[in-house]
């Protein structure tokens, strides 16, 4: 029962980082493009909370859901674990 409550705390996770990273990326874009000199209290502010929610769900997915599904899947589900999850990668 506390993987599966993990699992799906993860997968509301992915939901969160999506949006966090949607309102943060056009900060950085507007850097990276010199368009903006700086980031502003609310551009750090987003960023802050991307990076801690993305470093608190990686101890998770790596502390306690990866040993979990290794112990319970096959190599094909992990497999297919690992596609879905590079999958997101390339689409951010």
């Amino acid at each position: 029962p506390s993987v599966v409550a993990l699992v799906r705390q993860l997968q509301q996770d992915h939901v969160h980082m999506a949006a966090d990273w949607a309102a943060a990326r056009g900060a950085l874009a507007a850097l990276a493009d010199g368009s903006a000199a700086g980031l502003s209290a609310q551009d750090e502010a987003l960023l802050d909370q991307f990076a801690q929610r993305y470093g608190q769900h990686i101890q998770a997915e790596e502390g306690t859901a990866y040993p979990s599904a290794q112990a319970l899947l096959g190599e094909g589900d992990l497999r297919t674990m690992g596609l879905e999850m590079a999958g997101r990668r390339r689409a951010s």
